[in-house]
């Protein structure tokens, strides 16, 4: 009777064992799985993620005119709206960026600046002794015109040497009439 009492004891103590070894393996497996889940899905999720933002991207809703700057300079007087010619002058400690031409205005386009008046946005905070581009041409599109590029100008070359001269952006502009909104 002992004996069978401590047999039952020992069977209760090896199945209570055994269901916590049961138990303990079911966890691990659990960690396991989540650990090489996690460990992969920032991974997955990045790669969905880049998936989506090129989709969107190459998408019909993007704007025609993301990559102006890679235009070539027909298209880009084409698609503006204004382009305008701007002269740096040495002025209080700064160069002042003055626009000195308005090449291009498709009309009714909205600009709040006129000839004389200082583009700010392309004004330059530099020392007074150094060499600098004589001016910017900056491309505007829509209406009230926002810039879309600039490119600097020197010896009347845009975008150095090899540039197309102002000259001949101006002949590009006639090719190109300012289209009626």
């Amino acid at each position: 009777m002992i004996q069978e009492s401590s047999n039952r004891s020992t069977d209760t103590s090896t199945r209570k064992l055994t269901n916590l070894v049961r138990v303990l393996v079911v966890l691990a497996t659990i960690n396991l799985i989540a650990t090489v889940f996690l460990g992969l899905a920032p991974s997955l999720f990045v790669s969905r993620l880049n998936q989506q933002i090129t989709t969107h991207q190459m998408g019909a809703s993007e704007d025609p005119l993301n990559d102006f700057h890679a235009f070539p300079i027909s298209k880009q007087v084409e698609s503006a709206s204004l382009i305008m010619r701007t002269e740096y002058q040495k002025t209080d400690g700064r160069i002042k960026c003055i626009i000195v031409e308005i090449l291009k205005q498709t009309p009714n386009t909205k600009f709040y600046y006129k000839i004389g008046d200082e583009y700010p946005e392309l004004g330059r905070m530099r020392e007074l002794d150094t060499e600098y581009e004589a001016g910017q041409i900056a491309f505007f599109v829509g209406s009230p015109a926002s810039m879309r590029y600039a490119t600097s100008y020197a010896n009347g070359h845009l975008g150095g040497a090899n540039g197309p001269s102002i000259e001949e952006l101006r002949q590009i502009i006639k090719a190109h009439p300012p289209k009626r909104s």
